[in-house]
Protein backbone atom coordinates (compact mmCIF):
# COMPACT_ATOMS: atom_id res chain seq x y z
CA UNK A 1 0.00 0.00 0.00
CA UNK A 2 1.97 3.35 -1.35
CA UNK A 3 0.86 6.61 0.73
CA UNK A 4 0.95 9.18 -1.85
CA UNK A 5 0.52 11.28 1.33
CA UNK A 6 2.30 14.28 2.83
CA UNK A 7 5.63 12.11 2.89
CA UNK A 8 5.21 11.50 -0.67
CA UNK A 9 4.80 14.97 -1.48
CA UNK A 10 7.59 16.73 0.74
CA UNK A 11 10.30 13.76 -0.62
CA UNK A 12 9.19 14.25 -4.01
CA UNK A 13 12.16 15.85 -6.30
CA UNK A 14 9.93 16.62 -9.09
CA UNK A 15 7.23 19.04 -8.13
CA UNK A 16 7.00 20.67 -11.60
CA UNK A 17 5.42 17.72 -12.88
CA UNK A 18 1.47 18.15 -12.63
CA UNK A 19 1.17 14.29 -13.30
CA UNK A 20 2.92 13.71 -9.83
CA UNK A 21 0.25 15.98 -8.13
CA UNK A 22 -2.95 14.17 -9.71
CA UNK A 23 -1.11 10.44 -7.73
CA UNK A 24 -1.20 12.49 -4.13
CA UNK A 25 -4.36 11.38 -2.02
CA UNK A 26 -4.29 13.63 0.67
CA UNK A 27 -6.47 16.35 -0.96
CA UNK A 28 -4.41 19.50 1.03
CA UNK A 29 -1.09 17.89 -0.08
CA UNK A 30 -2.35 17.19 -3.33
CA UNK A 31 -3.75 21.51 -3.73
CA UNK A 32 -0.37 22.51 -2.12
CA UNK A 33 2.03 20.55 -5.07
CA UNK A 34 -0.85 22.05 -8.06
CA UNK A 35 -0.14 25.35 -6.38
CA UNK A 36 3.66 25.06 -6.35
CA UNK A 37 3.72 23.85 -9.69
CA UNK A 38 1.44 26.36 -10.74
CA UNK A 39 4.53 28.76 -9.11
CA UNK A 40 7.48 27.10 -10.51
CA UNK A 41 5.78 26.57 -14.28
CA UNK A 42 3.84 30.15 -14.17
CA UNK A 43 1.20 28.54 -15.28
CA UNK A 44 -2.15 30.03 -14.25
CA UNK A 45 -3.90 27.18 -15.65
CA UNK A 46 -3.19 24.68 -13.22
CA UNK A 47 -4.44 26.55 -10.30
CA UNK A 48 -7.60 25.14 -11.88
CA UNK A 49 -6.73 21.78 -10.65
CA UNK A 50 -7.66 22.73 -6.75
CA UNK A 51 -10.61 21.80 -5.53
CA UNK A 52 -10.54 24.47 -2.61
CA UNK A 53 -11.30 27.71 -3.52
CA UNK A 54 -9.28 29.52 -0.66
CA UNK A 55 -6.26 27.50 -1.68
CA UNK A 56 -6.92 28.33 -5.53
CA UNK A 57 -7.27 32.05 -4.57
CA UNK A 58 -4.34 32.41 -3.46
CA UNK A 59 -2.43 30.02 -6.30
CA UNK A 60 -4.44 32.84 -9.03
CA UNK A 61 -2.33 35.73 -6.19
CA UNK A 62 0.50 34.60 -6.11
CA UNK A 63 1.11 33.44 -10.15
CA UNK A 64 -0.76 36.78 -10.69
CA UNK A 65 2.15 38.71 -8.23
CA UNK A 66 4.90 36.61 -9.57
CA UNK A 67 3.90 37.48 -13.05
CA UNK A 68 2.60 41.11 -12.79
CA UNK A 69 -0.30 40.43 -14.83
CA UNK A 70 -3.24 42.57 -13.30
CA UNK A 71 -5.57 40.34 -15.16
CA UNK A 72 -5.33 37.46 -13.02
CA UNK A 73 -6.33 39.53 -10.26
CA UNK A 74 -9.75 39.38 -11.69
CA UNK A 75 -10.17 35.13 -11.35
CA UNK A 76 -10.08 35.71 -7.42
CA UNK A 77 -12.97 35.71 -5.17
CA UNK A 78 -12.12 36.42 -2.74
CA UNK A 79 -12.28 40.13 -1.86
CA UNK A 80 -9.35 40.77 0.50
CA UNK A 81 -7.23 38.68 -1.89
CA UNK A 82 -8.35 40.58 -4.90
CA UNK A 83 -7.62 43.73 -3.28
CA UNK A 84 -4.16 42.27 -2.21
CA UNK A 85 -3.31 40.71 -5.62
CA UNK A 86 -4.04 44.25 -6.97
CA UNK A 87 -1.65 45.65 -4.23
CA UNK A 88 1.16 43.80 -4.49
CA UNK A 89 1.47 44.27 -8.40
CA UNK A 90 0.87 47.75 -8.55
CA UNK A 91 3.90 48.06 -5.68
CA UNK A 92 6.41 45.59 -7.21
CA UNK A 93 5.81 47.30 -10.60
CA UNK A 94 5.39 50.78 -9.01
CA UNK A 95 2.36 51.68 -11.77
CA UNK A 96 -0.28 54.09 -9.89
CA UNK A 97 -2.84 53.26 -12.01
CA UNK A 98 -3.28 49.93 -10.57
CA UNK A 99 -3.77 51.65 -7.18
CA UNK A 100 -7.12 53.01 -8.71
CA UNK A 101 -8.39 49.17 -9.12
CA UNK A 102 -8.78 49.22 -5.41
CA UNK A 103 -11.62 51.55 -5.24
CA UNK A 104 -13.54 48.97 -3.14
CA UNK A 105 -10.70 49.58 0.28
CA UNK A 106 -9.89 53.38 0.48
CA UNK A 107 -7.51 53.13 2.68
CA UNK A 108 -5.49 50.47 1.12
CA UNK A 109 -5.72 52.17 -2.28
CA UNK A 110 -3.91 55.44 -0.25
CA UNK A 111 -1.27 53.03 1.08
CA UNK A 112 -0.61 51.87 -2.50
CA UNK A 113 -0.71 55.38 -3.38
CA UNK A 114 1.66 56.46 -0.76
CA UNK A 115 4.20 53.40 -1.44
CA UNK A 116 4.02 54.40 -5.42
CA UNK A 117 4.46 57.99 -4.01
CA UNK A 118 7.69 57.61 -1.95
CA UNK A 119 9.31 55.45 -4.19
CA UNK A 120 8.83 58.05 -6.90
CA UNK A 121 10.07 60.72 -4.77
CA UNK A 122 6.98 62.63 -6.03
CA UNK A 123 4.85 64.85 -3.78
CA UNK A 124 1.88 65.38 -6.93
CA UNK A 125 1.51 61.84 -6.54
CA UNK A 126 0.42 62.11 -2.89
CA UNK A 127 -1.93 64.33 -3.38
CA UNK A 128 -4.42 62.12 -4.60
CA UNK A 129 -4.59 60.38 -0.87
CA UNK A 130 -7.81 61.11 0.79
CA UNK A 131 -6.70 60.17 4.36
CA UNK A 132 -4.61 63.23 5.83
CA UNK A 133 -2.37 60.94 7.75
CA UNK A 134 -1.39 58.48 4.72
CA UNK A 135 -1.41 61.81 2.96
CA UNK A 136 1.14 63.66 5.22
CA UNK A 137 3.35 60.33 5.63
CA UNK A 138 3.45 60.43 2.51
CA UNK A 139 5.08 63.57 2.60
CA UNK A 140 7.43 62.70 4.88
CA UNK A 141 8.80 59.66 3.70
CA UNK A 142 9.71 62.05 0.29
CA UNK A 143 10.96 64.75 2.59
CA UNK A 144 13.40 61.90 4.30
CA UNK A 145 14.56 60.74 0.95
CA UNK A 146 15.76 64.06 -0.64
CA UNK A 147 16.06 65.64 2.59
CA UNK A 148 14.18 68.67 2.18
CA UNK A 149 13.25 70.58 4.99
CA UNK A 150 10.28 72.49 3.22
CA UNK A 151 7.95 69.67 2.76
CA UNK A 152 8.39 69.14 6.68
CA UNK A 153 6.98 72.65 6.79
CA UNK A 154 4.18 72.36 4.94
CA UNK A 155 2.84 69.43 7.14
CA UNK A 156 -0.36 70.08 8.94
CA UNK A 157 0.16 67.05 11.70
CA UNK A 158 2.39 68.01 14.30
CA UNK A 159 3.00 64.41 14.96
CA UNK A 160 3.76 64.15 11.29
CA UNK A 161 5.79 67.82 11.29
CA UNK A 162 7.82 66.45 14.39
CA UNK A 163 8.85 63.02 12.92
CA UNK A 164 9.66 64.49 9.80
CA UNK A 165 12.53 67.09 11.34
CA UNK A 166 13.38 64.19 13.27
CA UNK A 167 14.30 62.02 10.35
CA UNK A 168 15.98 65.04 8.40
CA UNK A 169 17.79 66.44 11.71
CA UNK A 170 19.18 62.68 12.06
CA UNK A 171 19.97 62.42 7.93
CA UNK A 172 21.45 65.95 7.94
CA UNK A 173 22.94 65.37 11.36
CA UNK A 174 21.90 69.20 11.82
CA UNK A 175 20.96 69.08 15.62
CA UNK A 176 19.43 73.05 14.70
CA UNK A 177 16.37 70.89 12.42
CA UNK A 178 15.77 69.10 16.05
CA UNK A 179 14.70 72.38 18.08
CA UNK A 180 12.24 72.84 15.57
CA UNK A 181 10.47 70.16 17.17
CA UNK A 182 7.49 70.59 19.09
CA UNK A 183 6.95 67.94 21.12
CA UNK A 184 9.37 66.87 23.39
CA UNK A 185 8.61 62.98 22.99
CA UNK A 186 10.06 63.31 19.23
CA UNK A 187 13.37 65.16 19.81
Amino acid sequence: NIDYGKESFETSKDKSNIQYCQNISDDYYKNKCYKQTAEELKDFRICNYINNNAFRDFCYKDIAVLTKNILMCKLINSPSLNLSCYYQIAIATNDLSICDEIQKNVSLRDYCVKEIGVVKKNLSVCDSINKLQVKEACYRFIASGTPNLSICDNLTIEAEKDACYSDLGRIKRNLSICKTIKFDKSR
